[in-house]
């Protein structure tokens, strides 16, 4: 598990932007986690991050093989890098919109999801509608993406594993 610092919470000028950078970074199949640390370098068995707007955290969460920890450290730290110095490939940015958006979509049919995510937004006085949140996650743009990026900073790093019985 890594921790990093993210001073972007829910109500600022940047907050949509932060639920794109999350996603496409390793909120799906489609992020950058899931393609280069999974798929590509065959490094874990699970991976991905979550955005908390209301501490200005995020994690990222994987289960690697003790022995290759150092290996993923580094293809996580690249690819956060990456999302700092260039801009996002409109396909990755599109992408991570779309996923967002279905998700959005898949909130109105599900009772329970619903009426948590209702009660979210009446905690934070957010009173947009569906068509409104769909409309500020596809004014996201790339350069906001990079802008976010760069004030994420890790923190924390905990690596669960059982002890050698040597």
């Amino acid at each position: 598990n890594l921790g990093y610092r993210l001073p972007i919470r829910a109500n600022d000028k940047l907050y949509h932007a932060a639920v794109v950078f999350n996603t496409a970074l390793g909120g799906g199949i489609h992020s950058r986690l899931f393609l280069n640390v999974r798929e590509k370098h065959s490094l874990c068995y699970y991976i991905s991050s979550q955005y908390d707007p209301f501490k200005g955290f995020m994690f990222i969460y994987s289960g690697i093989d003790k022995d290759r920890v150092d290996l993923a450290l580094k293809v996580i730290d690249e690819q956060l890098l990456d999302l700092q110095t260039n801009k996002l490939k409109e396909a990755e940015l599109n992408l991570s919109k779309q996923t967002l958006i279905n998700r959005f979509k898949e909130l109105e049919d599900a009772q329970n999801q619903s009426l948590e995510a209702l009660y979210t937004r009446h905690l934070l006085n957010n009173k947009k509608t569906l068509e409104e949140r769909i409309a500020k996650i596809e004014s996201v743009t790339s350069a906001e993406v990079v802008e976010v990026a760069n004030l994420v900073k890790k923190d924390i790093l905990y690596i669960l594993a059982p002890e050698d019985n040597k």
